[in-house]
């Protein structure tokens, strides 16, 4: 009787694991999940493929698709959110709600633009240094980093890149915060998911003339950043994923971390998040936009250059979909900045057809202002055109994190070129995304994303698949 209730326990074990196999094998999302309650796309199944399960990367990929995945997930979920409000462990809206406004650190007014330095992943970025130094990872060797000079005079200098091996990175990696000597992991990648990143970006490196440059960040939304600027004793914010997509990229492909340079900036407390939206400000754009034109060449557009507006009170996304006290009370400024050269906003309507359209959207709903820019997310393609002075033409693809980061880069180009892949429409637009490249002449690319666009999501995979 006991030996048979073993073999019938074996037999539903084994039933068990077999049909979670078939699932996993045929159900199985492979895309990644996005999760409302925790505002992020959960890992996806992997694949398995000679490469990954020789080396281990499959097993760990595996190991973060069970733990996002595992059943009633979501009410789990729930239930820990639940106890946690009911027990007081301290979350991001608790931190806004207790946070006082004497100690807030994003209450600053915009200082210099600030030196940056190094970051070695996957250690936290050294203490900022008051002398200036090579900008933030992926490490750049001194003769590739050109001094910037005068336009129209730019000099880029394209380094050439070591074959990589996918062992010399880490199976997972993120971004990370240090406070009192505890590292958190704030966001996860697994290798394979960064190295896939790169052969989109590999595709539009490759379309690009002599000289043409693509250059890429993907930046933390501010959930993230509050959690470390309201944190005690806090040390570092930072990010090591850009050092793999540095090494698997062609040549001429630049890599900018906005976690290290916001970072940085965090810690000398200087206003570079929105409390209560979810994006960074003006000025912390300015800071990463700033880094990324000089790693290629240009000179940036100095921040008192640009023509500022600002509106106060600013309450954010954050504010209409769970508002507080402290947010009403500490609302944001939104300071919003534009080219001072004579430009104009085009949107195309059809082949060939354009309409102007305002730089800054004054009908954008109030919580929603950051959104201002350009009319906030929209298709199938845009054009800032400058009269700078300027003589190239670059292509920004973007979420809504690009919005304020377009009009900036009206003193490096005579056109400045938005898409966002999710409103994209070649039948529109009047081509597929390769041949509006070379029937603009657009030279350089610069890939900007917010972190829910991450390497865990379709956005890259549709802007290659438009490629055509």
């Amino acid at each position: 009787m006991r030996k048979a209730a073993q073999i019938i326990c074996l037999l539903l074990w084994l039933g068990s694991a077999a049909a979670a196999g078939v699932y996993m094998a045929v159900f199985a999302e492979r895309g990644g999940v996005f999760s409302e309650q925790e505002n992020r796309l959960l890992a996806p199944m992997p694949q398995a493929l000679p490469g990954t399960v020789g080396s281990g990367a499959y097993m760990d990929d595996m190991e973060l698709y069970l733990q996002d995945s595992f059943p009633r997930r979501a009410a789990v979920v729930r239930f820990i959110q639940a106890l946690r409000d009911r027990t007081g462990f301290a979350s991001y809206a608790d931190y806004l709600a207790v946070a006082r406004p004497v100690s807030d650190p994003l209450t600053s007014d915009y200082p210099p633009l600030p030196s940056e330095s190094n970051v070695p992943p996957p250690s936290p970025p050294p203490s900022p240094s008051p002398s200036p130094s090579p900008s933030p990872s992926p490490p750049r060797e001194p003769s590739a980093s050109p001094s910037p000079s005068p336009e129209p005079g730019r000099q880029v200098i394209i380094p050439e890149k070591p074959a990589p091996r996918a062992e010399d990175f880490p199976s997972v990696m993120g971004v990370y915060m240090q406070t009192g000597g505890h590292t958190s992991t704030l966001q996860r990648y697994g290798r394979d998911a960064v190295i896939s990143l790169t052969e989109t970006l590999n595709r539009y490196a490759d379309l690009l003339p002599e000289g043409g440059t693509v250059s890429f960040t993907m930046t933390p939304q501010s959930v993230y950043a509050n959690l470390f600027v309201n944190a005690k004793n806090r040390e570092a914010f930072y990010s090591d994923f850009e050092q793999c997509v540095y090494a698997f990229s062609r040549d001429n492909v630049f890599v900018t971390s906005s976690a290290n340079i916001l970072g940085e900036a965090m810690t000398r407390e200087e206003y570079v998040y929105f409390r209560t939206d979810m994006h960074w400000t003006p000025y912390g754009t300015y800071l990463v936009y700033s880094d990324m034109v000089s790693a290629i060449g240009h000179t940036p557009t100095p921040y008192e250059d640009f023509v500022k507006t600002e509106e106060s009170p600013f309450l954010g996304t954050y504010y209409r979909d769970k508002p507080t006290s402290y947010m009403r009370e500490n609302a944001d400024v939104l300071e919003l900045l534009k080219p001072a050269f004579p430009h104009e906003f085009l949107r195309v309507t059809a082949p060939g057809q354009t309409k102007a359209v305002p730089l800054l959207n004054e009908k954008a709903r109030a919580n929603d202002r950051y959104t201002v820019y350009l009319g906030g997310p929209a298709g199938p393609w845009s054009i800032l055109q400058s009269e700078s002075g300027a003589e190239d033409s670059c292509l920004v693809i973007t979420d809504s994190f690009g919005l304020a980061f377009v009009p900036m880069l009206a003193g490096q180009y005579r056109q400045t070129h938005y898409c966002d892949p999710r409103y994209f429409n070649a039948a529109a637009a009047g081509g597929s995304v390769a041949e509006l490249i070379e029937l603009y002449g657009i030279k350089d690319v610069f890939v900007v994303l917010g972190d829910l666009h991450s390497f865990n999501s379709d956005f890259m995979r549709t802007a290659g698949a438009q490629l055509g």
